[in-house]
């Protein structure tokens, strides 16, 4: 994991090749992946990222998210309604489950850092995307004939240059990190930690 970090653009590779023939590995380099960098840093933790890139390295790897991969960000506070799935400067879109992975990212972060208004800051952050979440992209559906309220995957039909297509429908992985969320639960560890 350490070696996918680009130190020249601050950010973990989503991934890459091997050449069995030549026994070489080259790196997917210009596909950004907005959940390698939330997903991965909520596994490692900001005080890794900090101990492996630097200090301070965790809280430049959120905002390097946001400005590549945010969605409806401000230019003027920094905060985004959330986060779409790679590089959403152009055609944005806005990913319910993928945002949940930055909430929970931001949550740690919020915990690691020592500034109180950077803490503070976070903290609003994290609200902000929520009630964009809210908002947005929840819709009332009928489950088994129980009125129910999900949770998009995303915000518009879109191609995910990953290989599928996201959709404007209720999803099981928005709802799941939704529901992780409101427990204050942290999936990405075996048996779940509290924030």
């Amino acid at each position: 994991v350490k070696d996918s970090f680009d130190t020249q653009h601050h950010y973990f590779r989503q991934g890459g090749r091997f050449d069995y023939k030549t026994n070489t590995f080259k790196w997917n380099d210009g596909l950004f992946a907005v959940d390698c960098q939330t997903w991965t840093m909520s596994v490692l933790t900001p005080a890794v990222v900090d101990e492996w890139f630097g200090n301070g390295a965790a809280l430049k790897l959120w905002q390097v998210t946001k400005t590549i991969g945010g969605y409806n960000c401000d230019q003027f506070t920094g905060w985004c309604s959330g986060v779409g799935f790679s590089n959403n400067t152009v055609d944005q879109v806005f990913s319910g489950e993928w945002t949940f992975g930055a909430i929970s990212a931001v949550k740690l972060l919020m915990a690691h850092v020592d500034d109180d208004g950077v803490r503070n800051d976070l903290r609003l952050q994290v609200e902000w995307m929520r009630d964009a979440v809210e908002t947005a992209l929840t819709a009332d559906v009928i489950v088994d004939g129980e009125a129910a309220l999900a949770v998009l995957y995303a915000n518009k039909r879109y191609h995910i240059p990953f290989g599928w297509w996201a959709n404007p429908l209720p999803a099981m992985a928005s709802v799941t990190h939704a529901v992780f969320e409101d427990a204050d639960y942290l999936p990405f560890y075996l048996g779940g930690k509290p924030y």
